[in-house]
């Protein structure tokens, strides 16, 4: 990899490793970042202007002032042993952990995850640069406009027009911001949060959960998250009891916030969340999938659908 002997080259500098340095693949981050295990002991994460977009690379430097800004003072991150950042790279070079394989997913685990995203929800985001963070809101476009999202369920119908009912797809475009703006609405407070809670950016210290990964920040209802997070797991083939989960963090984030928001006011914007990111999302990464995994998709945002047109909201039926 042409970015093994800059890496090298950046770990002699600090003394870290004074002899050989080998390295085994992790990934290629989806952020664009290299990733490494470095000599089976640390884990080396690098980013290089030339490899990302501006964006991109501001929210990697945001991710290593966090770790830089909080270092040794809360127990859910992972341990930093090296950074150093210039004008056009960065390296992080953090202590090696285990990766949570899908069967150590259990309740009790999941439930700790929990505990945790309370937490960080409850870090005070106007101690963070207006540049670092930005609002999300449940009306917002996402990445693509909401026609794209659309079309990539018609192709998934074209595809299998006896598995899937086009007319309801088209009454779940007209009626998305409808039920964006009563989700949005919903008397929960927003909070500093992770942008990206899923099962692969939590890692074991022992029986501690750590979270990595913290680039996507953003201030937003965290309860869109914990809904991510259970339909994230359920994409991993997890089992997921998603009203233990919310009426976890209902507990958790009254234990750490003082916030009292009822499991079922929690239900009500996970349900119309989860079915907005599938809507959104779930069509354009299932285009070569089987029969199997589109279908189930697709039922499960009609479940949640249903399930909405019951909170009172007016939905504008197809015609």
């Amino acid at each position: 990899m042409l970015y093994k002997t800059r890496i090298s080259s950046l770990l002699k500098e600090s003394n870290l490793i004074k002899g050989d340095i080998h390295f085994s693949p992790v990934s290629d981050g989806m952020s664009g970042a290299v990733v490494l295990v470095c000599n089976d002991q640390y884990v080396v994460k690098y980013i290089h202007s030339s490899l990302i977009d501006d964006v991109t690379m501001s929210q990697c430097r945001n991710e290593y002032d966090f770790y830089q800004q909080h270092a040794g003072q809360l127990d859910f991150l992972p341990e930093v042993i090296f950074q150093t950042a210039n004008d056009d790279e960065l390296l992080l070079v953090f202590k090696r952990y285990e990766a949570i394989l899908p069967k150590r997913w259990d309740s009790t685990l999941q439930q700790q995850a929990m505990d945790i995203y309370a937490r960080i929800n409850s870090l005070d985001y106007t101690a963070y640069s207006k540049s670092s963070l930005w609002s999300e809101t449940e009306l917002e476009p996402g990445r693509y406009s909401l026609i794209e999202s659309y079309n990539n369920w018609m192709q998934l119908y074209n595809k299998f027009p006896v598995k899937l009912d086009a007319s309801v797809l088209k009454e779940m475009y007209d009626n998305f911001y409808l039920i964006a703006a009563y989700a949005d609405g919903l008397p929960i407070p927003n909070t500093f949060c992770h942008g990206d809670l899923a099962q692969p950016n939590f890692l074991l210290d022992g029986a501690k959960l750590l979270v990595c990964d913290w680039q996507y920040t953003l201030i937003g209802k965290g309860i869109s998250a914990v809904a991510f997070f259970c339909l994230r797991g359920i994409d991993l083939g997890l089992k997921i009891d998603r009203d233990v989960l919310i009426s976890r963090y209902s507990e958790a984030l009254n234990k750490y916030m003082g916030i009292a928001v009822t499991p079922d006011i929690l239900t009500r914007y996970a349900t119309a969340s989860e079915w907005m990111i599938a809507f959104r999302y779930a069509a354009e990464h299932m285009q070569d999938s089987d029969v199997d995994r589109v279908v189930g998709s697709y039922m499960g945002m009609v479940e949640n659908y249903k399930a909405i047109q019951n909170y009172n909201i007016k939905i504008i039926p197809y015609r």
